[in-house]
């Protein structure tokens, strides 16, 4: 490519953003400001009553089966032995209040 090539393209691109600039300019000129809004107050209205603070009985009739509506599982960790008992350790097993907690004192001593 020979010099005078290079420098007119180097003038053709100067032009060309000379040009995109001036453009620009000259939108951004033509576009109106934003209108300030007005502050305005308004005020808003709602019903109100006067309470009277007290106890309010209450009943619930129902039959059916009750279920969690969100369920959560508890995990306890424990270290330990477990000692064979009268009772089997599963799911649902009834144990009185600290019926495991003194087997386990007796039998450690």
């Amino acid at each position: 490519m020979s010099i005078t090539a290079r420098r007119i393209i180097m003038f053709a691109g100067l032009v060309l953003l000379i040009g995109a600039f001036a453009l620009s300019r000259f939108l951004s000129n033509q576009k109106q400001p934003p209108r300030p809004k007005v502050a305005g107050t308004k005020v808003k209205m709602v019903d109100t009553m006067h309470v009277r603070l007290g106890s309010i009985p209450t009943t619930l009739n129902v039959q059916g089966e009750l279920s969690a509506y969100d369920k959560i599982d508890l995990f306890s960790e424990v270290t330990g032995t477990l000692e064979k008992t009268e009772r089997s350790f599963k799911v649902g097993t009834y144990f009185p209040e600290r019926s495991l907690t003194d087997q386990s004192q007796s039998g450690g001593s």
